[in-house]
């Protein structure tokens, strides 16, 4: 579906509309032809689509009144669409995104419990403290360093990767995949996520760029924090 905004004429335009897919790039807005994909689904993909079809379960598990809570909720905190614009969410899509959020910043192993009761407010946490991160092939470490200690008590920490990219790829964003949650109260001034990454994407090899993308979760609500996103050239 295409999300369009009308100004003196159209203004904005995002998403499929006719047989043309509409974005916005660093070049500025762009149009192509829609094509449908032949490749297999990744395993990101099918990892969503079990957490949607969990969460469908869920939702209809739940009480009247939870329903009914959630859709409050939702009605009462309008987001941003593609475009920027306020958009309203359903009670079940609210439901849905806190479910993903939930599953990325609880894994460790087994179904994570969905929030059922609907929390008080959809408040964000503060983004994740500056942070800095060094590949080394030869040692296949992946090591984080950070002015903050520890992890506030009241999140957990969702960490995303990106395999190895060239060295000039900047168009990143499809490419991260969860690796690994640092939970609250965990050190975090010195973390190795050398051993997560390897395991996603195998031996780390000098000379490619990877991408590291952090987000802080309220545990209460499971909202996220905005993403700070670093990258690095692997070392030898």
């Amino acid at each position: 579906m295409a999300l369009v905004s009308f100004g003196n004429g159209i203004s904005a335009m995002s998403g499929k509309l006719a047989g043309n897919v509409y974005s916005r790039t660093k070049a500025g807005p762009t149009v192509r032809n829609w094509a449908k994909p032949t490749s297999t689904p990744t395993q990101k993909q099918n990892d969503l689509r079990v957490l949607f079809s969990h969460s469908n379960a869920m939702w209809q598990s739940l009480t009247d009144a939870q329903r009914e809570g959630w859709s409050a909720l939702a009605s009462s905190t309008p987001e941003p669409n593609r475009l920027g614009l306020p958009q309203i969410l359903s009670g079940i899509a609210l439901f849905q995104r806190i479910g993903a959020n939930v599953q990325n910043g609880n894994r460790g192993g087994g179904e994570t419990p969905m929030i059922m009761q609907p929390p008080a407010d959809l408040l964000q946490p503060d983004p994740v403290g500056i942070y800095s991160f060094e590949a080394d092939g030869s040692a296949n470490t992946i090591i984080i360093t950070s002015t903050e200690e520890l992890i506030p008590a009241d999140v957990n920490y969702i960490i995303e990767a990106t395999p190895q990219l060239p060295v000039t790829r900047n168009n990143f964003r499809r490419n991260f995949r969860w690796i690994a949650t640092a939970e609250s109260g965990d050190s975090w001034s010195l973390r190795d996520v050398g051993a997560a990454w390897t395991a996603n994407f195998g031996d780390i090899v000098a000379g490619g760029k990877i991408a590291l993308r952090v987000r802080a979760m309220f545990l209460y609500n499971g909202v996220t924090s905005a993403e700070n996103v670093q990258t690095t050239i692997v070392i030898a």
